[in-house]
């Protein structure tokens, strides 16, 4: 059995989640890697994301870094998908992320909150405003 079968290369990944427009972390997401192989899609890590908005540090399995330095060898990466969903925000899905031997690979995705409209778990909507408070009791705008 060669050295690699017993310690396989192994890059990571780790899945940050943010929403109003980048500026907080959104705990609780459901994050699922997948094989982006076309024989291989299966699921490699379905976990959450913590108060930070993180996941934990994913290891991945991956081809050895040396294979880029022979020409006509396969990429000298492994490809994964990852869909990113929760609650009361659109569904998110990166696909083919490249990860390398050695190296954490952080993908970032910033949440779109549903609209109110569509979406049965939003806040109930504000009263509408006076506008005699705003524009001195005539009532027109």
């Amino acid at each position: 059995m060669a050295t690699s079968d017993l310690n396989p290369p192994i890059g990571w990944m780790t899945v940050r989640t943010l929403t109003a427009g980048g500026a907080l972390p959104l705990a609780g997401v459901n994050v699922t890697v997948t094989g982006n192989d076309p024989g291989n899609r299966e699921v490699v890590f379905d976990t959450l994301t913590d108060a930070s908005g993180k996941t934990e540090r994913l290891p991945l399995p991956v081809p050895e870094a040396e294979l880029s330095e022979t020409p006509g060898n396969p990429a000298p990466y492994a490809t994964y998908n990852v869909l990113v969903q929760t609650p009361g925000y659109y569904m998110h899905e990166s696909r083919a992320v490249p990860v390398f031997e050695g190296i954490t690979s952080i993908q970032t995705v910033e949440m779109i909150p549903r609209s109110f409209a569509g979406d049965r778990t939003a806040a109930p909507a504000l009263p509408a405003e006076d506008p005699d408070r705003f524009f001195g009791g005539s009532g027109q705008l």
